[in-house]
């Protein structure tokens, strides 16, 4: 600008040949000025200026999003932004905040080690409510196609409906809170029959599917066939996990799902996947309300790597809603704890979540609220480290609520479901789970876990509150058998707990549940109570197959359909069993046959209930 300023003076000169080269300078300056503020232009526009991006659903993606008057649009922009920086080699921390309002995706979002930053957080704004959502709005062109029976063509193929915040039922027979007997079966022959006070009036499709207990399994599986003259059944596949020992039996509970003859209820929704048209059974106008339909798995995935974990990275103040749940090739055959297969030698599966994290370092997800899941609300993967899950609420979750440890897709040594990690590094640890609310959860895949820990070491599950489970509340642990084998499960934590309204559906499982031997695992001060609904065996504290080194002490457990405490094929002389419903006092064991032995705490109640469940209530 110096140049420019000069140019008058140095034009009185009248020297051609002086001024030729003014005129050259001066074009020169023009067009490096010009650069020059192209270039801040651009840098303001590509790069955060500051350490807060701001995002809210009016924004401008061709904004910076450094002001709150000035904000991006979505939050895949405000991580482009991140990406991209010049000075990738300045490490800064970094906050992200998102306005109120729904954040719609249409695919996860995916944090990698393509982003460099010190520390990040993504949070909401204060006393803003942000939902990040995988739902698609079905629309409102709902047409009435005979009485209370409402139809609408829809472009995808899901398996879930909401409206007004609540899940909807897809149509199934018997209806909801109802359910059968088989009277006769065989798995292998893939045939089941039910007594003539059961009338099978329907015709089996590609889209119908047996629902099935098997003790503690929780089956999902395509039919082939129904012979209503013979009150029969046959499925495409072997009845249950044909991988394990424990097969579908008479006293199990059965219903079906998904054929539009079981249309019959207030709700109840029925899509047929050829001609994508949905059926409703309505008795008011549904244009009147919103329908959303999940259409993805996961919302975010958090994928470091096992040489360079991803440190430092904060959820905050946000709401995750609506993920699918898929039906494979392979089917939804639960073996255990959400976890899926078929035959041994087999590929063995385990839920996705809404949010996934693998060799991550020092992370928090704090104050959030998971909802309206199709399978878990969060998992962590191999090499997560030092995760702390503090104050958050879930409800409505599919699957495994909280996975400490996720693996899928491998085949077992051994057993269908056991591969420990080979590198101890690897082993998902000292991660701590706090006052947390979990409640009418495992809705869709009725096997799983509110808080489920296989492989992983040094986590603390504590002073969280747990109601509303057809299973277990807390397992821990992942392999059976009582050889005394060490594994990578070891001094895990599971106090101050409180737990109720549990295995109010499927049976061989507890409020909290141990397996394999963990030196160090300590369950200690829990109030258990109002255990039980299932077909057999709802217990307190179940310490199954090998379990061993561990300590059971100063827990409350009442109001329970089997036992307050039992043990099965445990490392007895390893096993601490004190304190329980008494302070200060001995446990006996009793018998049960050669394999087992069980313990009745007495009703009473824990001397000061408010140190249970969530503290510091905010």
């Amino acid at each position: 600008m110096a140049h420019i300023k000069n140019v008058p003076e140095l034009n009185k000169a009248k020297d051609p040949i002086r001024c030729k080269k003014i005129k050259i300078h001066t074009s020169i300056c023009m067009a490096l000025g010009l650069f020059v503020l192209v270039s801040l232009f651009t840098s303001c526009q590509s790069e955060p200026k500051g350490n807060v991006l701001y995002v809210a659903v009016n924004g401008d993606d061709n904004s910076n999003g450094t002001t709150i008057d000035k904000p991006l649009r979505s939050v895949q922009k405000a991580l482009e932004l991140i990406q991209h920086r010049a000075s990738k080699e300045v490490e800064d921390s970094i906050e992200i905040i998102l306005r109120e309002g729904v954040y719609q995706l249409t695919e996860p979002i995916i944090i990698d080690n393509s982003y460099s930053f010190k520390s990040l957080k993504i949070k909401a704004n204060m006393n803003e409510k942000v939902i990040i959502s995988g739902g698609k709005d079905i629309g409102d062109l709902w047409i009435e196609k005979s009485e209370n029976i409402w139809e609408i063509n829809v472009e995808n193929d899901f398996n879930q409906l909401f409206s007004d915040d609540q899940r909807l039922q897809r149509a199934r027979w018997p209806n909801k809170g109802e359910y059968l007997h088989p009277e006769k079966l065989n798995v292998s022959e893939r045939w089941m029959t039910f007594s003539d006070s059961v009338a099978l009036n329907f015709t089996a499709t590609a889209q119908t599917e047996l629902v099935a207990t098997g003790i503690w399994h929780f089956i999902r599986q395509r039919l082939e066939s129904v012979d209503t003259s013979e009150n029969t059944i046959v499925t495409k596949t072997e009845i249950g996990p044909e991988c394990s020992s424990t097969k579908v039996r008479p006293l199990d509970r059965i219903y079906f799902e998904n054929n539009i003859e079981f249309l019959d209820s207030e709700g109840e929704w029925f899509l047929n996947k050829d001609t994508n048209v949905l059926s409703m059974f309505s008795s008011s106008n549904p244009n009147e309300n919103s329908f959303y339909y999940p259409a993805i798995e996961t919302l975010f995935h958090i994928k470091g790597e096992k040489d360079k974990s991803i440190a430092n990275l904060n959820f905050e103040g946000l709401t995750f809603e609506y993920t699918t749940w898929n039906f494979p090739e392979e089917e939804r055959k639960g073996i255990q704890a959400g976890f899926w297969g078929t035959e041994v030698g087999k590929p063995v599966f385990s839920p996705p979540a809404a949010l996934m994290m693998t060799y991550t370092d020092n992370s928090n997800i704090l104050n959030c609220h998971f909802k309206n899941l199709g399978e878990g609300a969060i998992a962590l993967g191999a090499g997560v480290k030092h995760t702390t899950i503090d104050r958050n609420t879930f409800t409505d979750i599919g699957s495994n609520v909280i996975q400490i440890g996720r693996i899928s897709n491998f085949i077992g040594e051994g057993h269908p479901l056991h591969l420990d990690y080979k590198d101890e590094s690897d082993a998902t640890a000292f991660n701590s789970v706090l006052n947390n609310h979990l409640y009418n959860i495992t809705t869709v895949d009725n096997g799983g876990i509110g808080v489920l820990i296989t492989y992983s070491n040094n986590n603390k599950i504590s002073h969280n509150l747990i109601e509303g489970a057809p299973y277990t509340g807390i397992s821990v642990g992942w392999r059976w058998g009582n050889d005394g084998l060490l594994t990578n499960a070891h001094h895990n934590e599971i106090s101050y707990n409180h737990i109720r309204n549990c295995m109010e559906y499927l049976g061989d499982g507890g409020a909290i549940y141990t397996v394999s031997n963990q030196p160090g695992t300590i369950v200690t001060h829990n109030w258990i109570h109002s255990i039980g609904g299932g077909a057999a065996m709802a217990e307190g504290i179940y310490t199954d197959q090998g379990s061993g080194n561990m300590t059971i002490s100063d827990n409350y457990v009442y109001d329970v359909q089997g036992h307050d405490y039992v043990g099965h094929k445990n490392l007895w002389e390893t096993m601490t069993i004190k304190n329980n419903g008494c302070d200060d006092c001995e446990n006996t064991l009793e018998a049960i046959g050669e394999i087992a032995k069980y313990s009745d705490f007495g009703d009473n109640l824990p001397p000061d209930p408010s140190i249970y469940g969530i503290q510091n209530k905010k």
